[in-house]
């Protein structure tokens, strides 16, 4: 009797833990198709059917998640993404990405981000926001490449942690890095016959996995880099006090006092907190009322006229000089004899006395770089949200579901 094997029907992994690939192609006549939706733990995409708008135009729709909710310390996860010409792609998340305790400053949960997006495509990223507990430790990159007439709008903000807890930016460090890099229009891989990953390469002494070449961009050409925005929240020595927990162990713990935030209803000026301890400048009061800080890039022709809009309403919104500092009441927001755009922007000014919103927008190379900040997630929620639905762009080029993380 001979020995007999068993052949596993599941295809080995090709992927290292925590990588995953996104390849988006267009197939004939114009339908936007995945060629390749793979991750490896503890990453998770899933992509349900694609999307067709009222004008025809085919969305494909990706949620980028983690097992368990979050990143445990010294948890890695790298996603790459290719878009072909003329394909969309709206990427979003379930949920906000919890950052878990770190033992130390060495221990690092790190997220990386590497987009190509070829001439003619558009990105619309628009996830929840991450929610670094006490003692963490985050790093995360985010580089698109992008090509002639591509486009690309993404949201990246962070909270201050678990307010019911407690917690007031008492993280130890987060940092995040966002680039943009213009991409040559020659050349480049073939999308139908992508050749195989190469073998993984050692560097400075740490294992490394190259980008697979279907990803390689600048095989035709020098890159050139259109903007950098890099934020840096470095925590103080408070957040070494915070005693060991895991995940299930983070209840039921003395809580420091939550600082008092104030905030008036007559303007958008913050009280600073009061704070007590040893450590006369923390993180959380250079924060001042802030409890979410976010920033929103725009770029490419899909993106022109939200860009345009964000930038001529900060214009318009009123300055110190220009702003009612008396004690008479404000103007009414639902007037009728005011025009339409302006009873709306009194409105908007109205909330963003209400929920401790401010905003600054500019423009930087072809790119519009929005940063906002409000006392509460779900103020900076609402205000993002309701600019982006009354300017119509995002909705209109990739349906609502791209807008779900604002709802």
């Amino acid at each position: 009797m001979s020995n007999s094997s068993l052949t596993s029907p599941f295809a080995s992994a090709t992927l290292q833990p925590g990588h995953g690939l996104i390849t988006l192609v267009l197939l004939l006549p114009s339908s936007p198709t995945l060629q390749a939706l793979t991750y490896q733990y503890p990453l998770k995409l899933i992509a349900p059917d694609p999307i067709t708008l009222p004008s025809g135009q085919r969305i494909v729709l990706a949620f980028l998640l983690t097992y368990g909710g979050g990143l445990v310390a010294g948890d890695s996860i790298t996603l790459h993404i290719e878009l072909a010409p003329q394909t969309r792609l709206a990427l979003a998340t379930q949920g906000s990405t919890k950052l878990f305790k770190s033992p130390s400053r060495s221990v690092v949960s790190r997220q990386t981000l590497d987009v190509v997006i070829r001439p003619g495509a558009a990105l619309c990223y628009l996830p929840d926001p991450t929610q670094p507990f006490a003692g963490s430790c985050y790093e995360q990159k985010q580089v698109f490449h992008m090509g002639k007439g591509s486009s690309l709008c993404m949201l990246d903000w962070v909270s201050e942690g678990r307010r019911a807890r407690g917690e007031r930016w008492s993280f130890r460090r987060w940092t995040g890095k966002n680039e943009i890099w213009t991409l040559p229009s020659v050349g480049g891989p073939n999308f139908r016959n992508p050749p195989p990953s190469p073998p993984s390469t050692t560097e400075g002494g740490k294992e490394k996995e190259d980008i697979p070449a279907l990803l390689n961009p600048y095989k035709h050409g020098a890159p050139r880099l259109l903007l950098r925005d890099h934020l840096i929240l470095d925590g103080d020595e408070q957040a070494e006090g915070w005693p060991e927990y895991s995940k299930n162990e983070y209840i039921n713990r003395e809580q420091p006092s939550p600082p008092q935030h104030r905030i008036s209803n007559s303007d958008i000026r913050h009280s600073r907190p009061s704070f007590t301890g040893d450590v006369p400048d923390s993180l959380a009061e250079k924060m001042d009322a802030l409890g979410v800080f976010a920033t929103l890039i725009l770029r490419g022709p899909l993106f022109a006229t939200l860009g345009t809009f964000f930038l001529d309403e900060f214009t318009k919104t009123p300055r110190i000089g220009a702003r009612n500092w008396s004690g008479a009441a404000a103007p009414d927001p639902n007037d009728p004899s005011v025009p339409l755009d302006e009873r709306r922007r009194r409105s908007r000014i109205a909330q963003e006395t209400k929920d401790g919103v401010i905003w600054t927008a500019a423009h930087v190379r072809g790119n519009v770089l929005v940063k906002f900040g409000a006392r509460e997630v779900e103020g900076a929620r609402r205000w993002c949200g309701d600019m982006l639905r009354q300017e119509g762009s995002v909705e209109r080029e990739f349906g609502e579901s791209a807008l779900l993380c604002l709802r």
